[in-house]
């Protein structure tokens, strides 16, 4: 499946094809990461882990993926970058140096298992990707609600009683 950028020369994008417990995820708002059932918080970080960059960053590389991260395919997490990166090193999504200095995506076969779960479905999908599939869910949800509001409204301003008898 691909999506139309608005620029006329860019190549379309594919969108990938998030399954149903993470699309329920990220069109939520303000998800705070450690009221997330476990499952449901490496679904979370699995898909900040696709977004990251496979070369190894210093701090203020990864703070910047990070940062992008949160604007894009992350964007329904209630976090910063710095916190988002505790959560990452924390459960072995993210790798550092002895020194803290350098940080690396841990490679696949790397993850603990539960972790590699989480991330089986995705790890084959690029950034630019995840910020389309998440963005068009964001809309699809959007106009549904627009939706579900115009009928709520229509029905409002119908005129009920003997006046809607004439």
């Amino acid at each position: 499946m691909t999506v139309e950028t608005s620029e006329p020369n860019a190549a379309p994008v594919r969108r990938a094809a998030l399954p149903a417990a993470l699309l329920e995820l990220v069109v939520k708002d303000r998800v705070h990461l450690g009221n997330l059932a476990y499952a449901r918080r490496l679904e979370a970080l699995a898909l900040v882990w696709c977004a990251l960059p496979r070369a190894p960053r210093d701090e203020r590389g990864i703070n910047e993926a990070l940062r992008d991260a949160l604007a894009g395919a992350a964007a329904f997490l209630a976090t910063d970058h710095v916190e988002l990166r505790r959560w990452l090193v924390d459960t072995g999504l993210l790798a550092r140096d002895g020194f803290g200095r350098v940080y690396e995506r841990t490679a696949f076969g790397a993850l603990p298992p539960a972790a590699q779960a989480a991330v089986a479905t995705l790890q084959d999908v690029g950034h630019a990707e995840l910020d389309a599939a998440c963005s068009a869910a964001r809309a699809q949800l959007a106009e549904r609600r627009a939706a579900r509001r115009a009928t709520w409204q229509s029905r409002d301003a119908a005129p009920v009683g003997p006046a809607a008898a004439r």
